[in-house]
């Protein structure tokens, strides 16, 4: 089976990517969805109940994301068990672009299908994916307006009594769905400089902790970097090497030789700001360890414990980050906090390893600017 198609959704960019990768949100978009969870930072248990042509079955399965590239695009691999009435398993392709206040979601789907449900015919099989897919979307849309409507209830742009309508859907290889002329602009949320801004009022999900101490979050782990210990430890201690591989780092100063601000435009969840912080290095052991504490807005603190192990011209980077995020920030709880630091992090490494993997062969002499630099 093979599905590709493109959707214009009535929201900017960062609230589509945002609900993409709410379970909360994503569970009340699909029909028959029993449960949706998180597992790992980039895996996701679903229970589904579905129906194509005369077979019906509770579908168990796991949809992996892989190749993030926020807010534009990732791969989603996906595989499921319905007992006798069998199994599917596929990816799909998903990308974003940004058009005016609306975004175009493109997306190119394929699976394949055994059991009784290979019995059905490919034509059945395609016809209920196609309506899987215009139910989804239909619903996708109809909560982001809710998402983004005005107190009095009334999207922006939409006349008073009147049901905005549906975005354009182009589907190749599958039925067109209907549209209509009409198109939703919704009104554009901004934040202001350490203001984060909740996109209308959204119901807390279960992981929601909205509590006065903090929703705390925890994240470990290990990377192997391709470069020795004195490179990789200097590059992690430069400022600009740093700004160029944090995803959404507006700024990073150097104010002292141990202490740095920053401005990083981010969204998590429902809530996207700018964010100001500060950075100090802390139990510093050139080159083998240091502790990077921070803070941010509303409260927000935090410090993560590095430790670097060479091992030939390789080396090992590891580390815990554990932190209690308060301000709006804390509303989407530490589940979803948790997922989107880890996908961070992961593109923190690999823009960092590419960049230490472009730099010249003396780079382990090269004068870092917090001041820590070793040859």
């Amino acid at each position: 089976m093979e599905l590709v198609g493109e959707r214009l959704i009535p929201a900017s960019i960062l609230a589509t990517w945002q609900s993409l990768n709410d379970a909360e949100f994503l569970k009340s978009c699909i029909a028959g969805c029993e449960s949706l969870d998180w597992t790992q930072p980039d895996t996701l248990a679903a229970l589904l109940v579905a129906r194509i042509g005369p077979i019906s079955a509770r579908f168990k399965g796991t949809l992996k994301l892989s190749n993030m590239l926020p807010p534009h695009s990732y791969v989603v691999s996906f595989e499921g068990q319905g007992g006798i009435a069998g199994f599917g398993k596929g990816s799909a392709e998903v990308s974003l672009t940004e058009e005016g206040a609306q975004t175009l979601l493109r997306y190119s789907a394929r699976a394949q299908v055994g059991g009784r449900l290979a019995q059905v015919g490919s034509r059945l099989v395609d016809a209920a994916a196609s309506k899987i897919t215009e139910d989804f979307f239909s619903a996708f849309e109809d909560r982001l307006r809710l998402v983004a409507v005005e107190p009095t209830g009334v999207p922006p742009h939409a006349a008073p009594g009147k049901t905005p309508a549906s975005a354009t859907s182009r589907q190749v290889g599958a039925a067109t769905p209907k549209t209509t002329e009409a198109r939703l602009h919704p009104a554009k949320v901004e934040a202001t400089l350490d203001q984060p801004t909740v996109l209308g009022k959204v119901a807390a999900s279960a992981n929601s902790r909205p509590t006065v101490a903090g929703t705390p979050m925890k994240l470990r782990g290990e990377r192997l970097v391709p470069a020795p210990l004195f490179a990789t430890f200097n590059a992690l201690n430069n400022a600009d090497s740093l700004k160029s591989c944090i995803f959404g780092c507006e700024s990073l100063d150097q104010v002292r030789v141990d202490n740095l601000t920053t401005v990083l435009a981010l969204g998590i969840g429902p809530v996207k700001a700018r964010m100001r912080g500060t950075l100090q290095v802390r139990d510093l052991d050139i080159p083998s360890s240091y502790v990077l504490a921070f803070e941010g807005p509303g409260g927000t603190k935090g410090a993560a414990n590095i430790s670097l192990i060479e091992e030939g011209r390789k080396t090992r980077v590891r580390y815990v980050l554990e932190a209690r995020i308060r301000g709006p920030l804390s509303l989407v709880g530490s589940t979803l906090i948790e997922v989107v630091s880890a996908i961070l992090v992961k593109l923190f490494f690999s823009a960092f390893e590419a960049q230490l993997r472009s730099a010249p062969a003396n780079r382990s002499a090269v004068q870092s600017k917090t001041g820590f630099s070793v040859k």
